[in-house]
């Protein structure tokens, strides 16, 4: 190999390990703060929120009123408390995690604080 391919491979290998830790699928137990457009879910009690990050979470609180804010641009933070694959998205490897080029995840967080942004969402 030339001096430049090993320079090249190195760099890419450095790139690749500082990636943020965001970037990282969150794990069940995780606390995720998420800022986005609050929606009602497909059922009665459901939420989701289409995050600024370009990811949808479904939504559940006991303690806050989610349905107060639907419409508005919320940051929420919360627990993962569900963490699995999105139909069609590969297979899960041993360690539950996802495999394969597509890792769409559906991740529910249990809402423990929401803070309103706006009482409008961006279009």
């Amino acid at each position: 190999m030339t001096r430049v391919t090993i320079f090249l491979e190195l760099l890419l290998a450095f790139c690749l390990m500082s990636l943020p830790a965001s970037a990282q699928a969150p794990k069940t137990g995780d606390t995720k703060t998420v800022t986005g457009c609050l929606s009602q879910g497909a059922k009665a009690g459901h939420f989701r929120i289409a995050a600024d990050d370009g990811n949808t979470y479904g939504l559940r609180s006991s303690s806050v009123k989610l349905a107060d804010h639907v419409g508005h641009t919320v940051t929420i933070t919360g627990t993962v408390a569900e963490r699995k694959p999105s139909p069609n998205s590969g297979d899960m490897n041993s360690n539950g995690e996802q495999q394969g080029h597509d890792r769409m995840q559906h991740v529910l967080l249990d809402v423990s604080q929401l803070t309103v942004v706006s009482d409008s969402c961006k279009k």
